[in-house]
């Protein structure tokens, strides 16, 4: 199809035109091809806004969400660790669409428990591998790796079929991806989305508030060995990003009432006055 015709799906919300004789696998199977594309109107307006329009409203079939699911998570690893190139549009906007099927699960529950926690290996390895970690790319948009693995992991950190031990691994890839060294400097929002998937783990209350703490700690202890060295080196990221995290994190806890939510505010404030991040 051409820009045209999407463009007209798109102004009709995304509805096909009527009396169409258009098969609908075979334009799934062409916006999935937009999202390795590093056209952005291709892959951001028309390839993901689509997909993600139909995922939403229930168009998809279970046989076609079952297809797009699968190709999805075999596209995440197209030419894994390959720095630069536009390899990690593909990667990166696949990883988006299952954050979005994910999310379309906690009003309309239908892919199985064994499923879901195989996503969940599959988006904690996805997001130790990727190393493309650029979030807007000039003359081509979003890539945006870390934001959309984040927004993934927080749909996932929301469904019930993630238990403890799970809630557990999405903090601690959180934390890996905060204290890794030699990291850019985030400047597009990933860390309040990081930020956002570590809330919507917190409050699912399966974690104790010592395992909360020791994991706010531990983020803490490693951003405070940080050198002097390591930051006149260039090594800046991992200081500013953790910073930006936890700044988030309170914020975004601070809206949530309650008592079990009042007290970890309390306890990750002393935390950081510990650390020296906040004045005491």
């Amino acid at each position: 199809m051409d820009r045209s015709f999407w463009s007209q799906v798109l102004a009709t919300k995304c509805e096909l035109p009527p009396n169409s004789d258009l098969r609908m696998d075979a334009l799934i199977d062409e916006l999935v091809g937009y999202l390795a594309s590093p056209d952005p109107q291709l892959r951001d307006e028309f390839g993901f806004s689509i997909l993600a329009a139909w995922i939403s409203s229930g168009t998809l079939t279970e046989h076609q969400r079952a297809t797009l699911i699968s190709t999805c998570r075999r596209n995440m690893f197209t030419d894994i660790g390959q720095v630069p190139g536009d390899s990690v549009f593909g990667r990166s906007f696949s990883v988006l669409v299952l954050a979005a099927i994910v999310n379309r699960e906690s009003a309309v529950p239908l892919i199985p428990a064994a499923d879901i926690n195989d996503l969940l290996d599959q988006m904690l390895l996805y997001a130790h591998t990727e190393k493309d970690l650029r979030g807007h790319i000039a003359g081509k948009g979003w890539a945006h790796s870390v934001a959309h693995t984040a927004d993934a992991l927080g749909n996932l950190a929301a469904n019930p079929h993630i238990a403890r031990p799970g809630l557990q691994r999405i903090l601690e890839a959180i934390s890996d991806r905060l204290t890794a060294p030699n990291s850019p400097v985030f400047q597009h929002h990933e860390a309040s989305r990081l930020a956002r998937a570590a809330k919507v783990a917190i409050l699912r209350e399966q974690l104790s508030h010592e395992q909360l703490l020791t994991w706010v700690k531990d983020i803490l202890v490693t951003l405070g060995s940080t050198s002097q060295t390591d930051l006149e080196s260039g090594d800046v990221g991992k200081r500013v990003n953790c910073e930006s995290f936890m700044a988030s994190l309170y914020l975004q806890l601070q809206s949530i009432d309650g008592p079990e939510t009042a007290a970890l505010r309390k306890d990750l404030h002393h935390c950081l006055e510990q650390f020296g991040f906040v004045p005491s």
